[in-house]
């Protein structure tokens, strides 16, 4: 079974101005062997893009299996995420806004709520997929 880190752009890699919160970059390397993707409501191609390109030139870029960006619910980005990584992935979103946390949590979906990522939200993610018995939906 394999378990996917996800995590939201803005509020948890990104800041308001686009800039990538302290110390992500490192968490990134750090936790680079374990699968991760990316889930945002930002669809324009253009913001998308600039985020993207940040990351490149970070050299994180690569660490990341998948990159949806639609402006659909989170539960979809994970329906879509399941589909890339296989129907038994377990996916834990990482996001900062309670509703996304809410709603995918009603689907089944596992989620650790942050504003700013730190390595406690990433290890409570991973307690949190070790801990599920079962595949997502």
């Amino acid at each position: 079974m394999t378990h996917v880190l996800v995590f939201d752009f803005d509020g948890v890699l990104f800041n308001q101005t686009k800039q990538l919160y302290p110390g992500v970059v490192e968490l990134l390397q750090k936790y680079q062997h374990w699968p991760c993707a990316i889930a945002t409501r930002r669809s324009g191609e253009g913001e998308v893009a600039e985020m993207t390109n940040v990351l490149r030139e970070a050299g994180v870029l690569s660490v990341f299996a998948c990159i949806i960006a639609d402006s659909r619910p989170k539960t979809y980005h994970l329906e879509q995420i399941k589909l890339r990584m296989g129907s038994s992935a377990v996916c834990c979103l990482i996001d900062d806004w309670h509703q996304n946390i809410r709603d995918v949590q009603c689907c089944g979906y596992l989620a650790v709520e942050c504003q700013g990522l730190s390595e406690r939200h990433i290890e409570d993610a991973i307690r949190l997929m070790r801990g599920s018995r079962q595949a997502t939906p």
